[in-house]
């Protein structure tokens, strides 16, 4: 089964920090938009099933309900989706009012992913986010009451003027939120972004923010979540389904200027322009996976189920000198080696690129 993926590029305005492709939302284009996802989706299905469909973006909820139903229909008879499957929709606070989410609930949404980034509001501020932290628990407690169960917010680590006094308001924050996931994702400072070219002088140092993440990791599983990838924690049986198939190497199609897929061992992407997608919906880019093997282990060490040696021999991995060195980072506390399975320890992912190429490379 795989999985499928619609970027939605409509915001009302830029996050200072953000490099997903997205532009200002007009009414006339999203229609023109949507019809050219539809298009695709018809002109990709045929021989495939798919059981995860993800509305990322940009702000899916600016899009219209029934122009979000358009698109969840078109899954269900294209592509054997069924409304038991999980799909989830991005969104801001600002965005979920009551009938919006009633809206949503009806048309076959049951998970939620909600831009939440900190439980500070100088924090939200500096990031240039338009939401407050009490719009965030209105749009809660209206999920909730509209049936929505499977709830996930996003946070961010190392935003301007965060300290580990605040990461641990943040985190409380959070528990008072009685959601079943949460992502805590590092803030990166991308060149052609506002903080890019003006980067904020209270961000925090490496140690700092390595610090934090360690605490955040910590802190979660006190209150109930356990900690399945690099970024993301969820309460028992709640992980994201979806992202858990780029994890695993598996199948996925990417829908919309910028989507990415993997189908047969094959990279696609499209190019970062809307107006470019609409007037010409085949054209994309390709990549062949030059070194799936590399691939497949830098994906599956994001996950702290991490790997098995018996996988790791199945790929040509194994050998005395990687034994060496796992045992030297296993003394090192980045690595843990227990029974058939090896996986990177929270310190350990916090340098996880340099860790393969110690290993593997």
């Amino acid at each position: 089964m795989i999985g499928l993926y619609v970027h939605i590029p409509f915001c009302d305005a830029k996050c200072p920090y953000c490099d997903f492709y997205s532009i200002k939302a007009k009414t006339d284009k999203k229609e023109k938009y949507v019809q050219a996802v539809l298009n695709e989706m018809k002109m990709c299905g045929g021989n495939k099933l798919a059981n995860t469909l993800y509305f990322g973006g940009g702000t899916p909820t600016l899009l219209e309900p029934i122009q979000l139903e358009k698109i969840v229909k078109c899954a269900v008879e294209t592509y054997g989706l069924s409304y038991e499957n999980e799909i989830t929709v991005e969104s801001n606070p600002n965005t979920l009012t009551d009938r919006k989410l009633f809206d949503l609930k009806k048309i076959g949404i049951n998970r939620l992913s909600i831009g939440v980034q900190s439980g500070i509001e100088a924090e939200l501020k500096a990031l240039g986010r338009k939401h407050s932290l009490d719009q965030v628990e209105k749009a809660i407690k209206s999920a909730k009451r509209e049936g929505f169960d499977n709830i996930s917010v996003d946070m961010i680590i190392g935003a301007p003027g965060q300290t580990i006094k605040t990461i641990f308001e943040t985190l409380d924050f959070v528990e008072s939120l009685d959601v079943q996931h949460c992502s805590f994702y590092q803030l990166k400072i991308e060149p052609k972004t506002p903080f890019g070219l003006n980067k904020p002088n209270n961000i925090a140092s490496e140690d700092e923010i390595a610090e934090i993440y360690l605490t955040v990791v910590s802190q979660l599983e006190k209150i109930g979540f356990y900690q399945y990838e690099i970024s993301n924690f969820a309460k028992t049986s709640r992980e994201c389904v979806h992202n858990l198939k780029y994890w695993n190497q598996e199948e996925y199609i990417g829908f919309g200027p910028s989507a990415h897929s993997f189908v047969n061992g094959v990279r696609y992407f499209h190019d970062r322009n809307i107006d470019g997608y609409i007037d010409d919906v085949i054209k994309v880019e390709k990549e062949k996976v030059l070194d799936a093997n590399f691939e497949w282990i830098m994906l599956r060490s994001r996950l702290t189920k991490g790997v098995s040696v018996s996988e790791l021999e199945k790929r040509g991995f194994w050998n005395d000198d990687l034994i060496l060195k796992i045992k030297k980072l296993e003394g090192a506390k980045y690595i843990e080696w227990k029974d058939d399975r090896i996986s990177l320890t929270p310190a350990g992912m916090m340098v996880q690129n340099a860790i393969l190429l110690n290993l593997f490379r």
